[in-house]
């Protein structure tokens, strides 16, 4: 009886059962690092998937470390010095202090461009003011700063064709909130899917209510352009690096958009 105990005292010490009052997790588990900002589990303990906005930044990955970082990328693309570049981007944050968002996400490329054509950018934002009178330029062009590149004929000519199919929506104030309503390659087709999949509604007053509607409704060519462009720009960089070429902003398109 007396070994038996002995053996039992040993379990508990060692690998066994734990002893009365101590946890079980003591000395078998050590330090756990998290890229998480906080510890949360729901009711049954269980860890809710990770999502951006719960990861912490990298130490040192600040906002003005990527500043550094995108100026540098962009002096190597357009031959400049750094201090350069970050003056141009100073000059177009005065002008337009919704891109200050937008920077981090921004690709180089497009990045580079509005660069080199700062000294513009006060007649583009009359400009686009001026063809879209009911938008929020800052908001619009915070969301889409690509627009800053884009001929305001090219701008209109579109905000006309979508118009023209859908007489109720005010164009300029629902592309404020969603810029893509001014890029869909195939106007006519996008409304005739809408009214397709919105049988019996009035897709102008949807979209009018909720702009951010034409992501759920894109199809083919009109899919959302990430990282790589659009399913047509995807396309033609593919055809591109087949011939062993490459367009000017990789996806062969001159201006990106």
């Amino acid at each position: 009886r007396a070994a038996s105990a002995s053996a039992a005292e040993g379990d508990a010490a060692g690998g066994g059962a734990p002893q009365r009052g101590v946890s079980w997790t003591e000395g078998r588990v050590g330090l756990y690092y998290t890229k998480r900002k906080d510890h949360k589990t729901d009711e049954l303990g269980n860890i809710p998937e990770e999502s951006y906005e719960d990861v912490v930044e990298p130490v040192g990955w600040d906002a003005s470390a990527k500043r550094r970082l995108a100026c540098q990328a962009v002096g190597a693309e357009l031959g400049l010095e750094e201090s350069q570049v970050s003056s141009r981007i100073d000059s177009l944050l005065a002008l337009v202090p919704s891109l200050e968002s937008a920077l981090d996400v921004m690709k180089v490329a497009d990045l580079a461009r509005l660069a080199v054509a700062s000294n513009d950018v006060a007649a583009r934002l009359v400009a686009l003011k001026t063809t879209f009178p009911t938008a929020d330029v800052q908001t619009m062009v915070g969301h889409a700063p690509q627009l800053l590149l884009v001929d305001a004929g090219e701008l209109a000519a579109a905000a006309e064709r979508l118009q023209a199919l859908l007489p109720g929506l005010d164009v300029g104030a629902a592309a404020s909130v969603q810029p893509m309503l001014l890029r869909l390659r195939a106007p006519d087709k996008f409304v005739e899917d809408a009214k397709r999949l919105l049988p019996g509604k009035d897709v102008a007053k949807m979209l009018q209510k909720d702009p951010n509607l034409v992501l759920r409704l894109q199809t083919g060519e009109d899919l959302i352009p990430y990282d790589n462009g659009t399913a047509a720009q995807i396309a033609a960089s593919l055809a591109l690096r087949a011939r062993g070429e490459s367009g000017s902003d990789g996806v062969g398109s001159e201006a990106g958009w």
